[in-house]
């Protein structure tokens, strides 16, 4: 994500939606053809994934979606008129500490409960 503002800075920003108690954050990516400005007019969607630590892949497809807006914007006019339109928040971890359970490195142990062993339905 960190890499996504730095290759496309006018157009995302990154965002803490919190820290846990574990101190990992989850994180979102705000995206917009305006992302400076806060409290606009345009609708605002909200895309989130993983809130069980072992759904990997919806991590991946949330990260997929975002890296399709970001690079296709000022060349496909369907994005264009997406992002012109509308700011779109993504939450690609919403259980970071499921899916890191086995150490921030890897997600080979990763679990559907949270931290506290919860599981978050």
């Amino acid at each position: 994500m960190r890499n996504f503002v730095h290759d496309y800075p006018r157009l995302c920003r990154l965002e803490v939606v919190a820290t846990l108690a574990s101190g990992r954050q989850i994180l979102a990516l705000k995206i917009s053809n305006k992302v400076e400005l806060d409290n606009t007019t345009k609708p605002e969607v909200l895309c989130t994934a993983t809130m069980h630590g072992d759904e990997g892949i919806c991590a991946t497809t949330a990260l997929n979606f975002c890296n399709h807006l970001l690079s296709n914007y000022g060349t496909d006019s369907r994005i264009n008129r997406l992002l012109d339109s509308i700011e779109f928040w993504v939450i690609p971890i919403s259980n970071p500490d499921g899916m890191y359970k086995g150490g921030n490195s890897s997600i080979s142990e990763s679990t559907r409960s949270n931290g506290s062993g919860t599981d978050l339905n």
